[in-house]
């Protein structure tokens, strides 16, 4: 049987982080994908921990947040767009509402966000553990 050695010196962390808001950015445009279920279009959102005083000890962690583009939580889109101060154009009212921006407009953008803690249970090993979710994107002031 070999031997393997692995450097763990720049290893993510990914234990999950207190309950709190901190300040985030978003390092890079949300990526587009398919939910593996419903199949329904989303946007998978990374928010980096921003490197400020008061969060030295979770600077850099990235907490992901995905969100739906069609159905009842589009609305979830809306409000990653709004906390971040993405431009967007809205269009129609009620059940004809959308919205359009540009993926590259989200880069840069800070917000606070507001991360809890909750248990998962992987559905392929059964396995269950501590994991975070972002409940709330809120606006940095001006």
């Amino acid at each position: 049987m070999a031997e393997i050695y692995v450097d763990m010196s720049e290893a993510v962390n990914l234990d999950p982080i207190d309950n709190g808001v901190y300040e985030a950015i978003l390092e890079a445009e949300p990526e587009s994908f398919e939910a593996e279920d419903s199949k329904i279009p989303c946007l998978k959102w990374t928010c980096t921990i921003a490197d400020i005083e008061g969060q030295e000890t979770v600077k850099g962690r990235q907490l992901f947040r995905n969100t739906p583009l069609v159905g009842k939580g589009a609305g979830f889109t809306e409000l990653m767009l709004e906390g971040f101060q993405v431009k967007y154009a809205a269009e129609g009212e009620g059940n004809t509402r959308s919205v359009r921006f540009k993926t590259e407009d989200c880069v840069g953008k800070r917000a606070l966000i507001e991360v809890t803690q909750r248990s998962y249970t992987d559905k392929k090993t059964n396995a269950e553990r501590i994991v975070n979710d972002i409940k709330r994107v809120i606006p940095l002031a001006a």
